[in-house]
């Protein structure tokens, strides 16, 4: 795994854990809370629980797609002669790549009409809805980057799935 790669594994563990252990945190002092101390529940909480745990779970996807572990038919794959295989799964990367590509741009739209309207929830808290809307692209292009390396893995034969 070269230096950027590491790099890049390590900024998404932090991205994808970070989220998850604040949402985890809100989620019990809301229980607590709920028992002990009810001024203290807000309305924003379950609001801000979803947002951390959407980016969380959508930050995971890149290191999904560059483990090649992402949702495909095994089944299919596994009846198919090795150079087939290897075929298939490049023009699986290709459109996996293209269509990543396609989503993040529409994402980013979708992002900075919000951003441009100012457009905000309807709690107390009144968040930013577009940093709820930015993580469609930034977790396309994570998935589009995971999938360029998977597809430089098979290609370069560093992939032993592959080897013949």
């Amino acid at each position: 795994m070269s230096r950027f790669q590491h790099f890049l594994t390590k900024l998404e563990l932090w991205l994808i854990s970070g989220p998850a252990l604040v949402a985890l945190c809100l989620v019990a002092e809301q229980a607590a809370a709920r028992y002990f101390y009810t001024a203290a529940l807000v309305d924003w909480a379950d609001e801000i629980i979803v947002y951390l745990m959407m980016w969380s779970v959508l930050t995971s996807l890149g290191q999904v797609s560059a483990r090649g572990a992402h949702i495909r038919t095994e089944l299919v794959l596994g009846m198919l002669p090795k150079n087939w295989k290897r075929f298939v799964e490049i023009g699986i990367a290709v459109l996996a790549i293209s269509f990543m590509t396609w989503l993040a741009w529409y994402g980013w739209r979708v992002a900075h009409e919000a951003f441009s309207y100012d457009d905000r929830t309807s709690s107390s808290l009144r968040f930013p809805i577009w940093i709820y809307y930015a993580i469609l692209p930034i977790a396309c292009i994570g998935m589009a980057s995971g999938f360029v390396f998977h597809l430089i893995r098979i290609v370069s034969d560093r992939d032993t799935e592959f080897s013949q």
